[in-house]
C-alpha cells in the first residue's frame, strides 16, 4: 500500500487513514441509500405504464358509448318507448358498446384510485342497461307481458341511459388528465424541471 500511495502522492506521504476511511463509509452509505430509491423508482415507472395501459383500454373502450348513447335514449324518446316495431339499429349498436365496456371490466379495475370509483360505476351502468334493454325488447315481444305492464314507460330507461353517458363523459375526461400527467411523470428528471 505505501507503494501505491508513493507512486500517487509522491515520496515521504502519509497518508490519513481517517480521512480515507470516512470518505469511503461516506460512499458506502451513498450506495447503500441509491439502491433501494432506485427499485422504488422502478416499481413506480413499472405501476404507471399498467395504469397507462389500462387507461388507453378505457378509453378505447369508451368511445362507441360516448358516440351512440344520445342518439339511442333519443330514438327511445321519439318512438316513446317502442323497440320492437321499428328498425332500432342505435340501440342494438348502444346494447353492442356497453357490452364492450362490460367485456374490458378487468381493466377498469386497474385504473388508478382517483377514478377507480367511476370505473366501477361505469360498468355497473352498463351492465344495468344491458338489462333494461334487453327486458324491454321481451316484454315487447309478449303480448301477454304487454297487458299486464306499463311497457310504454321509459322514464327509467332514459335516465339509466343519461346517467351511464354522463358517467362515461366524465371518466373520459378523467382518463385523459390520467395519461397527460403519467406522460410527464414517465419524463425524465432534467425534462421535467424544463417544463416546469
Amino acid at each position: 500500500m505505501q507503494y501505491l500511495t508513493n507512486f500517487i502522492c509522491g515520496n515521504g506521504y502519509i497518508p490519513d487513514w481517517d480521512a480515507i476511511s470516512s470518505v469511503s463509509t461516506a460512499l458506502a452509505v451513498l450506495v447503500a441509500l441509491w439502491i433501494p430509491a432506485r427499485e422504488r423508482a422502478t416499481k413506480r415507472r413499472e405501476r404507471i405504464e399498467a395504469e397507462i395501459r389500462a387507461v388507453e383500454i378505457v378509453s378505447q373502450s369508451l368511445v362507441p358509448t360516448i358516440e351512440l348513447l344520445p342518439k339511442v335514449v333519443s330514438y327511445i324518446k321519439d318512438t316513446n318507448g317502442i323497440l320492437i316495431d321499428t328498425p332500432a339499429t342505435n340501440v342494438l349498436y348502444g346494447i353492442d358498446a356497453c357490452r364492450e365496456i362490460i367485456e374490458k371490466e378487468a381493466f377498469f379495475h386497474q385504473l388508478p384510485t382517483s377514478c377507480l370509483g367511476t370505473g366501477v360505476l361505469v360498468c355497473s351502468l352498463a351492465r344495468k342497461w344491458c338489462l333494461e334493454i334487453d327486458t324491454r325488447l321481451q316484454t315487447q315481444r309478449n303480448p301477454e307481458l304487454m297487458s299486464l305492464i306499463d311497457w310504454q314507460n321509459h322514464d327509467f330507461t332514459c335516465h339509466l341511459g343519461e346517467q351511464l353517458y354522463g358517467q362515461t363523459l366524465y371518466l373520459d375526461e378523467e382518463c385523459k388528465k390520467i395519461k397527460h400527467a403519467a406522460g410527464y411523470a414517465l419524463l425524465p428528471l432534467p425534462k421535467r424541471l424544463l417544463r416546469s
